[in-house]
């Protein structure tokens, strides 16, 4: 794999590229630029599959390069590494750059984000949809969401579980929330799957702002009232996840989701509504996501787990979006938010449920109490 360091200080290029050559990623081929052109005039000869960028730099800054880098060539996976945790860079980086590192970076996090990144892309080897949804910049969301949290942020009372309320109504917004909140730029804690945490973290302002990007991107007509059937349904599969998990401490990881299980749909429909949309209104047998892997060789669980990967959310959160319509796939069964999610969204739409894997996980007695849980929530979807 090739990895393109982009920066206009010489000494921070050579210091990097000798400490990851002596670190282990040896297979890597490791490019540097001191500026954004002579990165897209390298990106031209040869394209890469990682680009590192700093933030502030002299003439074409990061935000702008990583835009350009998005446009021609997006199946790259584009990380911004810098030592100003800026508002308005952030603001202007969230629609271009997959994850964020703050320097000093120790160059341990650095290959350790690599290696997650190649694992990423090994498992998800299609080429022509790893370009599809790295080229993506916001995906869909109810653009009344921007006008609901500028009232609110207006509001000198309002508290943090009440933006954490609005904010879980969508799912776009609510997953780049998470993706700043997770990143290095705002704070070091490592990533969350709390909402009400990576608000505190990002500040009001900036998820104001970040439901303005995400609503500035609207479907399809075609597809518009099937994407607002999806928010719907993914608010209520949420709601019943954070109730199906055992441990409270795994309750907002389970709300978050169920909430994005099915983002991957969302943008499928964005990006190609004329394909996709014949197969989701297709009935029948198999099942939708059977469908998605004979026609693109993907389903829009992979399509999802990607896109978060992408964007650095927790693992148990990328595994629960990956496997929710096969649970099994990750192993030993347990009453954490991958079974959650599973089992949200097959009660919700009314689909077999695997009662033996219940049974292994120790819950399969508490099917019929869900079952009258999902139809409480269900009659409260719009």
């Amino acid at each position: 794999m090739r990895l393109l360091l982009v920066d206009d200080d010489p000494r921070i290029l050579t210091g990097l590229s000798r400490a990851l050559r002596s670190s282990g990623l040896r297979e890597w081929d490791v490019a540097t630029a001191t500026s954004g052109d002579e990165a897209l005039a390298q990106l031209t000869l040869l394209p890469a599959d990682v680009v590192v960028s700093d933030v502030k730099m002299p003439g074409m800054d990061g935000p702008a390069l990583l835009g350009e880098v998005r446009r021609r060539w997006p199946d790259a996976v584009r990380l911004v590494l810098s030592g100003y945790a800026d508002t308005i860079a952030a603001q202007r980086l969230t629609g271009v750059a997959h994850q964020f590192m703050e320097k000093p970076l120790r160059v341990g996090e650095l290959v350790d984000l690599l290696r997650r990144v190649e694992r990423l892309r090994a498992r998800f080897a299609n080429p022509a949809f790893r370009a599809l949804i790295g080229g993506a910049a916001e995906l869909p969301a109810a653009p009344a969401l921007y006008v609901e949290l500028t009232g609110m942020v207006e509001d000198p009372h309002v508290t943090l579980d009440q933006l954490a309320a609005v904010v879980r109504k969508d799912p776009a917004v609510a997953a780049k929330v998470l993706q700043l909140a997770s990143s290095a730029f705002f704070a070091r804690g490592g990533p969350t799957a709390d909402l009400r945490e990576a608000i505190g973290r990002i500040g009001s302002q900036v998820v104001r702002m970040v439901a303005l990007a995400a609503g500035a991107f609207r479907p399809p007509p075609q597809v518009a009232a099937v994407v607002d059937r999806l928010q719907a349904r993914g608010l209520a599969a949420a709601v019943l996840a954070q109730e199906l998990v055992d441990n409270p401490e795994d309750r907002e990881a389970a709300f978050v989701s169920g909430l994005l299980a099915d983002l991957g749909m969302t943008g499928l429909l964005t990006w190609m509504p004329d394909r996709y949309l014949p197969l989701v209104r297709a009935a029948g047998d198999p099942p939708l996501h059977v469908r998605e892997v004979q026609e693109f060789g993907v389903s829009h669980a992979d399509v999802g787990a990607y896109l978060l990967g992408l964007w650095g959310l927790p693992r148990i959160v990328l595994e629960a979006v990956s496997c929710h319509h096969d649970p099994l796939a990750v192993g030993a069964p347990s009453r954490d938010p991958i079974l959650a999610a599973y089992l949200a969204h097959a009660l919700l739409d009314d689909e077999p449920i695997d009662e033996g894997y219940l049974a292994r996980a120790g819950c399969a007695q508490l099917l019929p109490r869900w079952r009258t849980l999902v139809r409480g929530i269900a009659s409260c979807e719009p």
